[in-house]
């Protein structure tokens, strides 16, 4: 077994490892506090959005159920999820003031461990990388984390538009 894995880290590109690192990076970035341009909370969730457009499989029922998954995911988490306690909007600034959260991170690393799992997966067995019903299970899965990973986005930038309707 520790040799199969051996095995499966060895064969991995480098270019792998790097997205990996920075991933790892950035989410630790984001455990501490932090000032943004409400922008710039958009930028992660949409490098995994044409991410996950691109890497959804070959099927094309792979590609609708992420594109389904990750709309009513968006949806429901940027109306129902609250801004993250203590986020709050400068209007002086036009900046926003975000708590330190692993949330950012847990959802980088795994819609990087499930797309990981997924290529592995397609490479040991390629009858399942035509398989329509494995590509729309990772897709349903990788759709879905995207999908909150936007939606918090959105939350916190909703604190923007809260705060220059009241003024």
């Amino acid at each position: 077994m520790l040799t199969f894995l051996f095995n499966i880290i060895r064969a991995t590109p480098i270019w792998v490892w790097v997205i990996l690192i920075a991933l790892a990076v950035l989410g630790v970035r984001q455990l501490r506090d932090r000032t943004v341009n409400p922008i710039s909370l958009f930028i992660a969730p949409l490098v995994f959005l044409a991410i996950g457009l691109a890497s959804s499989g070959r099927h094309g029922a792979a590609l609708g159920a992420w594109l389904v998954v990750a709309l009513i995911t968006t949806t429901i988490s940027a109306v129902w999820m609250r801004a993250a306690a203590g986020a709050r909007y400068d209007m002086k600034s036009a900046l926003l003031h975000i708590p330190g959260s692993a949330k950012p991170m847990f959802f980088m690393l795994s819609i990087f461990l499930f797309n990981y799992v997924a290529q592995v997966t397609f490479a040991i067995d390629p009858v399942k990388a035509t398989s329509a019903l494995w590509q729309i299970g990772f897709s349903v899965i990788t759709g879905a984390l995207t999908g909150v990973f936007l939606g918090r986005a959105i939350s916190l930038y909703r604190l923007r538009t809260v705060a220059m309707r009241s003024n």
